[in-house]
């Protein structure tokens, strides 16, 4: 088995398992999940494109790793050719439980009928039955998870993910929504700030279905300027990320009339999402965000005012003017006692600007200075001292945990010292 790139399925996917089929009997390959595949009576939807000439079956199984005991297989007829790529689309349906999570996806074929003496794959997906069947879309038990939780909103793309690591090196630039809508074959992924790589699979229409099917409000995130790496954007340069924010409205809100609206009905979704809020950067009061962050914020609130008047824009700092009826973001990485002094400060300011506590946490015990030691890393468990002082920074009385409440939450001018770890 050997990785090759001469033979793309799209320029989003652009390298391909080529395996080689040299003599006779069954030749293939096993994918064995994300740690494991748990197999469970129900239908399992699979998919594969396959390229090289061949006319013969292919066999899709679920099976032990240990034992090699066969829980559901497909028996697939497959005619390709080295010339074009054909989807293979089928179904496993499991009779029994397996006893562990230690199985596989195994995928194999006649090396006597490979023409061309292999076959190369590409685009290998399984998945199981989703929440509310959507097509792509997500664990029902994790759904049911969350749904217990009572959400009341939900960001996309969550903290530095908007950001990017870099403008320079390809796929780590900012979260944009036109690489994550469509064919799944076309979303290229990025690579994401936490270190891994995100492959776009939950794209923009998939989170927007999320948000209804647990009744959300979503909050979305949009580039500000401010990339990881300390590079800041100037109004002039941020003029095509504005652009890009005003297509993504389109495609959201829009009538099927429109480019994006008929892009959108294209994907599978006539009617347009209900969408009101819109979040400008990410903790922007760190790593120089503030320089130009003012101009930046007023250029973005006038581009999208003047289309979408009723969108609000949600300042990702406390630190700026926003005009009244806008909303800011606050964030806070602390210890019990800091957490515990800062109840009942939202109380003592204007209600005129409406904030959102987008992120907060108790990271680290207190200490005789009281301040994290961020270079000694966060603290490895939940404690008990730790959720109450995050619940006593909550209970003020006008408390803005809950953007879908639209409480008259006030705006805080004075804050406690910010406690917040450089990023890396």
């Amino acid at each position: 088995m050997t990785l090759q790139n001469t033979t793309s399925l799209t320029a989003a996917l652009p390298y391909s398992l080529n395996v080689a089929a040299n003599g006779t009997g069954q030749v293939g390959f096993e994918n064995p999940g994300f740690n494991g595949i748990h197999v469970v009576p129900q239908t399992y939807r699979g998919q594969f494109y396959v390229r090289g000439t061949y006319n013969g079956v292919i066999t899709a199984s679920l099976v032990s790793n240990l034992t090699g005991e066969v829980f559901a297989t497909a028996e697939l007829p497959v005619t390709s050719t080295i010339g074009n790529w054909t989807h293979v689309i089928y179904t496993l349906v499991p009779t029994m439980t397996a006893p562990n999570i230690n199985n596989s996806l195994l995928i194999t074929f006649n090396a006597a009928k490979a023409i061309d003496k292999s076959l190369n794959f590409n685009f290998i997906s399984l998945f199981p039955p989703t929440y509310n069947n959507r097509p792509n879309g997500l664990r029902p038990d994790l759904m049911e998870t969350l749904a217990g939780l009572n959400p009341s909103f939900s960001r996309l793309p969550g903290g530095s993910n908007v950001e990017g690591e870099s403008l320079k090196i390809p796929n780590e630039g900012p979260w944009l929504w036109n690489a994550t809508v469509g064919p799944l074959i076309n979303r290229p992924g990025r690579y994401g700030a936490w270190t891994h790589y995100d492959t776009g699979g939950l794209g923009l229409d998939e989170w927007l279905d999320f948000c209804v099917d647990l009744d959300m409000t979503p909050i979305l995130g949009i580039f500000s300027g401010l990339v990881l790496d300390g590079t800041i954007l100037n109004v002039t340069q941020l003029q095509p990320y504005i652009q890009n924010t005003l297509d993504m409205l389109e495609y959201i809100l829009g009538s099927t009339s429109t480019q994006y609206g008929a892009l959108r009905a294209q994907y599978g979704h006539a009617e347009p999402w209900n969408v009101r809020y819109i979040e400008f950067g990410n903790e922007d009061n760190l790593n120089g965000g503030l320089i130009n962050y003012q101009d930046r914020y007023n250029a973005y609130y006038a581009a999208i005012k003047a289309g979408y008047p009723n969108i609000t824009l949600v300042a990702d700092t406390l630190e700026i003017d926003t005009p009244v009826g806008e909303m800011k973001d606050y964030h806070d990485y602390d210890t019990p006692d800091n957490l515990i002094k800062a109840y009942n400060f939202f109380d003592q300011n204007t209600t005129s600007v409406q904030t959102l506590i987008g992120e907060y946490a108790c990271v680290y015990p207190n200490t005789a200075s009281n301040a994290v030691n961020w270079t000694a890393g966060l603290w490895h468990h939940p404690f008990w001292i730790g959720t109450v002082s995050e619940a006593g920074m909550l209970s003020s009385r006008h408390s803005p945990y809950s953007i879908k409440a639209r409480r008259a939450n006030p705006t805080i001018h004075s804050l406690p010292p910010r406690r917040r770890a450089q990023r890396q």
